[in-house]
């Protein structure tokens, strides 16, 4: 990587990194792009010369979370997990992210993050759903909604108090799940 594009990324996450620290305290409305250059400490058509405006920032942050979960779960190979295994891996992506996944589902964060993190569980968990006798077709995406809602209500909860372990966590997330797929 050549000396200016580094410091073309640097520059980058640094405005990131500032837009963050502030969104954890202001509501994404109450943002400026001067409260991000000025913590950053650059001025205004340096900002512009990376992001359209403060949205466009807010979907920097959610495009690479989205591009992390997808690495993470090569959906080419989805029919070869099981359910075990996607939920040990959603839980580790989450608390990977604590910093950004517990502001972007909270009500605070972005509906739009999380009606896709939704979808994107949905689609993983389809995959063994849809092999489980115990729905019909048109139930399983029912089931699902109720899964996948449950899923993020859940860690969202874990992350604000932590009440257990992230061990306990899964294992208690995974009987929840199991129970009401009727798993042994």
């Amino acid at each position: 990587m050549s000396i200016y594009k580094e410091k073309r990324e640097q520059t980058k996450n640094s405005l990131i990194n500032s837009f963050w620290e502030i969104y954890e305290k202001k509501s994404l409305d109450k943002i400026t792009i001067k409260n991000i250059t000025d913590k950053a400490g650059y001025n205004r058509a340096t900002f512009y010369v990376h992001f359209k405006d403060i949205n466009d920032i807010l979907q920097c942050i959610e495009n690479q979370l989205f591009d992390s979960f997808d690495k993470m779960f090569k959906l080419t190979d989805i029919e070869n997990y099981d359910q075990e295994y996607l939920l040990k891996k959603s839980i580790d992506l989450f608390t990977l992210n604590t910093r950004y996944y517990r502001l972007l589902l909270s009500p605070k964060g972005d509906p739009y993050f999380v009606e896709t993190c939704k979808e994107k569980l949905k689609t993983l968990f389809h995959s063994i759903e849809k092999n489980n006798s115990s729905f019909t077709s048109n139930n399983v995406d029912f089931f699902l909604e109720y899964t996948v809602s449950g899923l993020i209500s859940c860690i969202l909860y874990w992350f604000e108090s932590q009440p257990f372990p992230v061990e306990d966590l899964f294992n208690n997330l995974y009987k929840l799940i199991a129970a009401c797929t009727l798993l042994d």
